[in-house]
């Protein structure tokens, strides 16, 4: 049980340095209350996403190691006059009150924090919004309460709650519920943030001073941290020739932009007098791969590329072209470079592992890349990984409505003499099913990137750019399927021995969710492959040259599976409910948590249609439930393929029989394909971070 003896307590710095204070959870003669102002934006951290800041918090908190100091960054505040006398409890002075003019957010997290470890922590208002206040103090009661803390998720009935605050709330319960409270206590001690006090002469500038903090007084990113210790390594020592030094600086600048701008192409994010210096006319890059080796194109020869002059010194950075403004890339500018320094460290130790905290970037680059020699061969690399991950990377085209999902693209970036080309990467492959390759390979990388929880669950991007070291993807097409392949399957070794049976639905990791909904893709596909190779023989024999896309392009439009695509979902949904309406037998756990009665939706969709029938689910939400789930699919189909006695009710013909027929086959092609995989695999198995994600209704 969690007392007023678990206090915790995170390390306060003060700017000048010489005083240390402690924003503390339990009870201390003198309070300091933190009053987060009107005109501050609403709490927004605990927003319905697949991943938020609140889980970036607790995710970086969990890896720090024991010992280590993490800093969260700086708390903003104005010291006001104190609370009167009689408002303080007896033996107690009265309360400091501290207006905070930047960092809300993370303050509120760590309120909501301290509340979900049971932990008290009473010394945050909102003022002038009174739900947001009423929230944290409905919040804050059940830490008074250990067994409520420990269970209690929804908000106390007939209580209005903010949404967002108490979303956030229930985030971390969930993100705790499997965790080792104790160390986690234990780290979160220390987390340190720094405060400056500020001390305005007029109430109006208080809110000046928040318009100017949130405008053009945005921190200095780590990124920007690591581009000038990589710049200053590039000269250790003055020279004589201070124009080459410019020069060399420039197209490190101009590199540099081009690969942070991560969505849209690096072609179109480079400079012309950079561009000119590393790409053919066509957009290509200028690195050959030959033998199972880049052929290396080095700093030097590439600045002797790069004219720097009086016509075009002052070129502006480019902005992406309108059509490339409908990407968006899979990961942030700090982790890509992670991966990517991952990737370049694997040339000489192939084991080589760098933690993903973005937090930790510029400490993690610093011991890494210490001399000259080593920034100019890193920002190379960190172009070619660039080129290649936007040329064989899935990108997220944007829906055009907010009733829409992103979709997972695959394209490369061509240019003419004209315009501006995105095309399949795996269009210059040879042979009939060369469309089909190019769609196995997207969707596969959508499924990893379905399965990922996070920045730091990505390692099959590390392990895909390691790849690239020595393969050329388009030459090595089947290879680079396999790879892709090898990170889906090698997880679910574990999960397809033969102890394991379809009974235990609800223990099935969320990656074989995945894996399963890909391989009932591929069949689908596969199946409309052989109808439209009979269907249009003349029209292939006619026209040989362009048969292959024309067919696939129909099938493509007549396939009613066309409309699945993978997205982050974090939820099991039990296709017969587990609580049924009135009307509906309640059935047994064994039969509702068969893997045959279950498959993975986002959270929202589950929480629509959780208590629903078999039958009303396909009724109401069908359309939105398929696009999300090829099991859910196949689940209706043999929900509609039952064969019925008169008078007989499907929904309760389902979760007596026809649930473990469909179970069972689902779980027999997902083991058989596994396990086929896995034994053709080659003997290095991939990083498995990215296996089995957290559970059911628990991420």
């Amino acid at each position: 049980m969690l007392t007023d003896k678990d206090v915790i307590c995170l390390q306060v710095y003060q700017t000048d340095g010489k005083t240390e204070k402690v924003l503390q959870s339990g009870n201390s003669s003198t309070e300091e209350m933190y009053q987060i102002p009107r005109y501050q934006r609403p709490f927004s951290w605990g927003e319905e996403e697949s991943y938020t800041p609140v889980d970036q918090l607790i995710d970086d908190i969990k890896e720090i190691e024991i010992g280590e100091t993490y800093y969260l960054g700086s708390l903003v505040v104005c010291k006001k006059q104190p609370a009167p006398a009689e408002t303080a409890p007896q033996g107690t002075a009265p309360a400091e009150i501290y207006e905070v003019i930047d960092g809300q957010q993370r303050l509120t997290t760590l309120f909501l924090l301290f509340a979900a470890l049971g932990v008290k922590w009473k010394n945050l208002t909102y003022r002038q919004r009174p739900l947001a206040d009423k929230t944290l103090q409905a919040i804050a009661s059940l830490s008074d309460d250990a067994k409520k803390t420990a269970n209690e998720t929804e908000p106390p009935s007939n209580t209005e709650v903010d949404p967002c605050i108490w979303s956030g709330y229930k985030r971390i319960k969930q993100k705790l519920k499997d965790e080792n409270l104790t160390e986690f206590k234990q780290k979160l001690a220390q987390v340190k943030l720094f405060r400056i006090e500020i001390e305005p002469n007029q109430p109006s500038d208080l809110n000046r001073y928040f318009e100017v903090m949130n405008t053009r007084g945005k921190q200095l990113e780590q990124t920007d941290m690591v581009k000038s210790l990589l710049m200053g390594l590039l000269h250790t020592k003055q020279e004589a020739d201070c124009s080459e030094q410019k020069a060399d600086c420039r197209f490190f600048a101009d590199c540099w932009y081009a690969c942070a701008r991560m969505d849209g192409y690096i072609q179109s994010n480079m400079t012309e007098r950079a561009k000119q210096a590393l790409f053919n006319k066509n957009g290509t890059w200028k690195e050959k791969f030959e033998n199972g080796t880049w052929k290396e194109l080095t700093f030097d020869d590439a600045r002797k590329g790069f004219k720097l002059d009086k016509d075009n010194e002052k070129e502006a950075q480019p902005k992406p072209k309108s059509i490339e403004n409908e990407f968006r890339s899979i990961v942030r500018f700090p982790y890509f470079l992670l991966h990517v320094l991952t990737a370049y460290e694997r040339q000489k130790h192939p084991e080589h592992k760098i933690k993903m905290d973005d937090q930790r970037l510029r400490k993690t680059v610093e011991e890494t890349l210490t001399t000259t020699e080593d920034s100019k061969k890193f920002i190379m690399y960190l172009l070619r990984c660039r080129y290649l991950f936007d040329t064989y990377i899935i990108k997220r085209k944007k829906a055009e409505s907010r009733q829409e999902s992103d979709r997972c693209s695959l394209k490369k970036y061509n240019k003419n003499d004209k315009d501006i080309l995105l095309t399949p990467p795996f269009g210059d492959t040879k042979g009939a099913d060369k469309i089909f390759l190019q769609d196995k390979i997207c969707m596969l990388q959508s499924c990893l990137w379905a399965n990922s929880t996070g920045p730091s669950s990505m390692s099959w991007l590390t392990d895909v750019l390691t790849w690239f070291n020595t393969h050329d993807p388009v030459a090595d097409a089947k290879g680079f399927e396999k790879e892709l392949e090898n990170h889906l399957t090698q997880p679910l070794s574990d999960f397809v021995k033969p102890e394991k049976t379809p009974e235990n639905g609800t223990d099935t990791p969320h990656i074989a969710f995945h894996y399963l909904d890909y391989l009932l893709w591929k069949e689908q596909e596969g199946l409309y492959r052989t109808v439209y190779d009979d269907t249009y023989a003349d029209e292939i024999t006619k026209n040989p040259d362009k048969a292959a896309e024309t067919a696939a392009q129909k099938a493509r439009e007549e396939a009613p599976y066309r409309d699945f695509q993978f997205q982050r979902r974090n939820s099991v949904e039990h296709f017969y409910p587990q609580h049924p309406k009135e009307g509906l037998p309640v059935a047994a756990p064994e039969k509702l948590n068969h893997f045959g009665n279950l498959c993975l939706l986002t959270k929202g969709q589950n929480s629509r249609v959780s208590n629903d029938s078999p039958s009303e689910k396909i009724a109401g939400n069908g359309d939105s439930l398929r696009k999300q789930s090829m099991k859910f699919r196949y689940m209706q189909q043999a929900f509609e393929d039952q064969t019925l006695e008169k008078g007989e009710d499907p929904n309760t013909k389902w979760i007596e029989k026809t649930y473990e027929t469909h179970g069972n086959e689902m779980f027999a092609k997902l083991k058989q394909a596994v396990t086929k995989n896995n034994s053709t695999a080659e003997k290095e198995v991939p990083n498995t971070q990215d296996g089995p994600s957290p559970q059911q209704d628990n991420t």
